[in-house]
């Protein structure tokens, strides 16, 4: 009995130290949070709203892990003003605006019938007039869009809840409605995603420090502008409003439909091979169809206006495999490469993005950098290896180093070759973890090699550094059955880790089904979307 009594009291006591422990390590969380929220404030906001301050630290990088890009994207989209003192005022019209706007666009026919003649105002009648014919168009149009919405981020839990999924289709509705000639397209939910996503992660925060008296320093004033712009009754008007904003700068690629691009795309590929035309991706006989098409004059233009002049191998390469820039350069474009980075770098990516004058002018060069970091993967390989590296674009080591190559192909004076250029792409996997399609053939019937990313060429001319630290995986021994059964769960999650983070490849025998339980086969067939000539 003292035996167990002893046992019992140093498993009381192990309890109390691991709730103390967890106490301490929320307390200090907390304090950190609230540290850091404070001063990027003053930062950023302080006496007033540092613009240029706001613009170094969004292509620098500063910006990760914050608790005021909401705010910070507000601005530099042009939503609110460099007065804060206007914010609040300006907040409440733009909410009012779209209570306005939902009222009248979100239409009950039932309500709008009262008093009309019944012979043309009912669910059966074809009139023009009718307006249940506008319903019935209004219902089409939402279903189109809820299927988007049902398939947007679906690794996101927050994504799966149906509060944010009606928002998101209301927005998009609304937006369809309001911009009739432009209407709904395929890649808009995943712009409002990602906006809805850092809007609700700021207001959240803010919402915990308020709880926790956190904001206690900060002046009155200030916290009551800090209350306006982070007010979590207003998710779904302000989300309107940024991303209103972001589909002015982005509207014109949109106007030409995924089906125009498609044909124009297979068009001009045949086109150049029968009449051997000097220009690449372009022949006279569609002089006019650039005309109405802004995407594929922007895709072009990046293709031999940069490419061409930076890198005219790569150049030459593609135009020989007539791999047309809007067969993956659509997709880039559109979702401002939503679908080739991971939420915590695509965030970053966008503040560079939205920080560099004039707007939008960043994208064309990161593109192009894009396009370099794998150069080494394409430029002697054929045509459907070269397009499935561009239609699954190989996860980034270093998506700042990515920025700053971008920035220097921009500005080469200006901004230096980012001296971490040395490892640059994990080939071996795509953006969700799985095998690449391009490696499959090599590893059939074997296991896979942990092994780190190659050293490209285009590091080798321009970096004099050492290599990068990322063979995190190499050094892990293979143990025998003797292994306990917590180590081997511990092994497990810590590879998982490691791969969902890029810093190795996955373990995969394909003759036992591996850890994913995915053939090669199989990944190969799941892949044949990349070889269609779609934009989305």
């Amino acid at each position: 009995y003292a035996q167990f009594k002893s046992s019992t009291d140093i498993s009381v006591s192990l309890l109390h130290y691991k709730i103390v422990c967890v106490f301490f390590f929320y307390t200090y969380v907390l304090f950190c949070v609230h540290e850091t929220y404070r001063e990027e404030w003053r930062e950023f906001f302080g006496q007033r709203v540092n613009l240029k301050r706001i613009e170094k630290g969004c292509l620098s990088g500063k910006l990760r892990g914050s608790h005021v890009r909401s705010i910070i994207w507000r601005i530099l989209l042009r939503c609110l003003p460099l007065e804060r003192e206007e914010w609040c005022t300006i907040l409440s019209r733009t909410r009012n605006s779209y209570n306005k706007l939902k009222c009248e666009l979100l239409m009950n026919p039932r309500e709008q019938t009262s008093g009309l003649d019944p012979n043309i105002s009912n669910p059966l009648s074809l009139g023009d007039e009718n307006p249940w014919q506008q319903y019935f168009s209004d219902c089409k149009l939402r279903e189109f869009i809820n299927r988007d919405v049902e398939r947007t981020f679906p690794e996101l839990e927050y994504f799966k809840n149906e509060s944010v999924r009606t928002i998101m289709s209301d927005i998009l509705f609304i937006y369809a409605k309001q911009h009739p000639d432009i209407a709904y397209k395929q890649g808009m939910h995943e712009i409002l995603a990602t906006l809805i996503f850092v809007l609700n992660y700021d207001q959240q925060t803010f919402a915990h420090l308020m709880e926790q008296n956190g904001l206690r320093e900060v002046p009155p004033e200030e916290l009551k502008i800090l209350c306006a712009v982070n007010n979590q009754d207003f998710l779904e008007h302000d989300s309107f409003e940024i991303f209103n904003q972001l589909m002015m700068m982005l509207e014109r690629w949109y106007l030409a439909g995924d089906e125009e691009c498609v044909e124009y795309s297979s068009r001009v590929s045949g086109n150049n091979s029968k009449l051997g035309h000097s220009v690449p991706f372009v022949s006279p006989d569609d002089a006019s169809a650039d005309q109405r098409n802004e995407l594929i004059i922007k895709l072009r233009s990046i293709t031999n206006d940069i490419l061409a002049v930076i890198d005219p191998a790569m150049h030459q390469h593609l135009s020989k495999l007539k791999i047309l820039p809007q067969i993956y350069g659509i997709r880039w474009l559109r979702l401002l490469f939503g679908r080739e980075f991971p939420i915590h770098d695509l965030l970053f990516i966008w503040d560079a993005i939205f920080a560099f004058r004039p707007p939008l002018s960043l994208v064309d060069y990161i593109f192009v950098a894009m396009l370099e970091y794998i150069r080494h993967l394409i430029i002697n390989e054929d045509y459907s290896t070269t397009l499935q590296y561009l239609m699954r674009y190989p996860p980034v080591a270093d998506a700042h180093s990515l920025i700053q190559y971008a920035l220097h192909i921009k500005s080469p004076k200006k901004f230096e070759v980012p001296q971490t250029l040395n490892v640059t792409n994990f080939e071996n996997i795509t953006i969700t973890g799985m095998i690449h399609p391009n490696r499959t053939k090599d590893i059939v019937g074997t296991k896979i090699v942990m092994e780190k990313p190659k050293q490209t060429n285009l590091a080798k001319q321009f970096s004099s550094s050492g290599m990068m630290s990322c063979n995190a995986g190499e050094n892990r021994h293979q143990h025998g059955d003797t292994k306990s059964f917590v180590t081997k769960i511990v092994d497990t999650l810590s590879d998982r880790t490691m791969v969902e983070r890029g810093l190795i490849r996955p373990q995969i025998n394909y003759n036992t089904g591996g850890h994913t339980g995915m053939k090669a086969s199989d990944e190969v067939s799941r892949s044949s979307d990349c070889l269609l000539m779609r934009s989305i």
